[in-house]
């Protein structure tokens, strides 16, 4: 599975070092919106999503978005703090994913779905059509069996790198 390390977006930063303690000027959603159409209708599995809702929601709205999501959820382990998620969830909630510590893959069937593991990269590079992994809100890793999403990625983002899995 073929990786890109993307730091940032658009700023240009003075050196290595500050590109490393800088927050990113760019979202989930930045990456999502680029590449939605060739991950849209898998399965997904996460562990450490925060959502960052609009803050004029209404309390209501903020209920309907919160019932909504529990709507996807396929089941959660607690233990291990993962969830798991319909078809769907991604074009819908994608949005409001924060970037700060995430792990987030994306699984043709609920078969391969079952094999999450983050701590196991042989089970992610060989089940998942895509693995996103967001560290410290310091920078998104992308993994894809599709080079087409690397390469979509690596003309709309300025600072990147190729990494591996």
């Amino acid at each position: 599975m073929n990786g890109i390390k993307i730091s940032g977006k658009e700023n240009v930063l003075e050196s290595v070092s500050k590109a490393q303690l800088s927050r990113l000027d760019f979202g989930f959603v930045d990456i999502l919106q680029n590449i939605e159409e060739l991950i849209s209708d898998l399965y997904w599995a996460h562990t450490g999503i925060i959502y960052s809702f609009p803050e004029n929601l209404t309390q209501e709205q903020y209920h309907e978005i919160k019932n909504s999501l529990e709507e996807y959820m396929l089941h959660e382990d607690k233990s291990k703090q993962i969830q798991y998620m319909h078809g769907g969830f991604i074009e819908n909630f994608g949005e409001y994913i924060f970037s700060d510590w995430v792990e987030l893959a994306g699984y043709e069937d609920i078969q391969k779905l079952k094999t999450f593991d983050p701590a196991s990269p042989e089970a992610l590079n060989e089940n998942a059509v895509v693995y996103f992994k967001c560290v410290d809100a310091a920078c998104w890793e992308v993994y894809a069996k599709n080079e087409e999403i690397i390469k979509i990625l690596e003309t709309k983002f300025k600072f990147i790198e190729s990494v591996n899995l």
